[in-house]
């Protein structure tokens, strides 16, 4: 599975690599800014803010664009020689690599900022913090994987998905952050943070009703795929 996105990434154009790269970059570059200019002098309201304000426009291009860069593409005449579960399994083991990489990116660029660069002194408890903050980067990104995984499944096209995708997500997170009451909070439920410091609030409340969200996004993913006409897609 993993040869496949090595394949996969190989095989891409040199203009879809450098679009990816210049994508990730300029949403690592905006969660630079947003922690910069928005920064509240501590470290716990720092990641609260980021994930509630910058995490969607800064995660999910980044995360949706290297999906569909590492992801498994057959044709015709591959769909002749393999069996076509092969092209599932392998997208569906590029996401939680995908979503490891993107939040993973944020996550360093963060702990950068906050204790090089604002030299703040890390604590065991701010260790902790920051596993759960880049514990919901990964859902974010990996609910996002999906959510995509499922409509490819469907039979739309990789690059449609993927665009709307990111303008749905970018859009409506400028737009529900201005709303008032709970809009954001329950639009991104999963990866919200309820409470920066408590990992079993965060377990009971959100991790894992999201596993259970995956099995869901993953069983409809493979049923759409097994009913979908392979050879005239």
């Amino acid at each position: 599975m993993f040869s496949n996105m090595v394949i996969a990434f190989q095989r891409s154009s040199r203009v879809s690599k450098w679009l990816v790269g210049v994508a990730s970059l300029c949403c690592i570059l905006y969660g630079v800014a947003t922690v910069v200019f928005n920064t509240k002098g501590s470290v716990q309201e720092d990641t609260g803010g980021f994930i509630m304000t910058s995490a969607p426009v800064a995660i999910t291009p980044f995360a949706l664009m290297l999906f569909y860069l590492l992801s498994t593409h057959y044709g015709a005449f591959d769909l002749l020689r393999r069996d076509p579960r092969t092209e599932f399994y392998s997208n569906l083991c590029s996401v939680p690599c995908v979503s490891v990489l993107s939040s993973a990116a944020n996550v360093v660029v963060f702990v950068f900022l906050e204790y090089v660069v604002y030299s703040h002194s890390l604590s065991l408890s701010d260790c902790s913090m920051l596993l759960l903050f880049g514990t919901r980067l990964f859902i974010l990104a990996m609910t996002m994987c999906l959510i995509e995984l499922l409509f490819i499944c469907c039979g739309l096209p990789w690059g449609l998905t993927t665009s709307v995708l990111i303008g749905l997500i970018v859009v409506a997170n400028f737009v529900l952050t201005v709303l008032p009451g709970d809009a954001v909070r329950v639009a991104f439920y999963f990866w919200y943070p309820i409470d920066d410091r408590s990992w079993s609030l965060a377990l009971t409340q959100q991790i894992i009703p999201f596993i259970g969200l995956c099995l869901l996004l993953i069983f409809a993913s493979l049923e759409a795929f097994e009913h979908k006409d392979h050879l005239g897609v």
